[in-house]
């Protein structure tokens, strides 16, 4: 974490923030990924297009999707924990060559009333490919410490 933190005060509902991108989607690496943790078949296109590109598995594309959540915001901030998600929606298909941005934002912020230390975000969580093509969409909450 940062010398400064982001605390739950310096959200507010709208919020728009940039969460960074992801190096070019390596074959290699997006089909280790599925071999090891999601063996189902990914070799076409679910859109329709006439790629015959190999599709990521949503899940190789919900860890790169965490991962620039984490490294582009909430290692920087008093990041308290979720309680989960709300939804996840795979919207795209992600292939070899494709670079993924991510997007978070602030759909609701509230001080917890349980826990006068910490605050709830409720925020949306997206992923685009370089078209900016949203390809994963992520709805959850999660718990912010508040400023000391």
């Amino acid at each position: 974490m940062s010398e400064s933190p982001r605390y739950f005060e310096d959200f507010e509902t709208g919020q728009v923030i940039d969460l960074g991108s992801f190096p070019a989607i390596d074959e290699g690496d997006m089909s280790a990924f599925s071999a090891q943790w999601d063996p189902g078949v990914h070799a076409r296109p679910s859109d329709g297009s006439p790629s015959d590109l190999p599709a990521a598995s949503g899940w190789y594309v919900g860890a790169i999707t965490m991962k620039l959540l984490v490294e582009g915001l909430l290692n920087q901030c008093a990041a308290e924990g979720s309680p989960g998600l709300d939804r996840l929606d795979f919207l795209a298909d992600v292939h070899p060559g494709d670079v993924l941005s991510g997007r978070y934002t602030v759909l609701d912020a509230s001080p917890s009333a349980s826990r006068p230390t910490i605050g709830k975000l409720r925020a949306r969580i997206e992923a685009y490919n370089q078209r900016q093509e949203r390809v994963l969409a992520i709805e959850a909450t999660q718990f912010m410490g508040r400023r000391p």
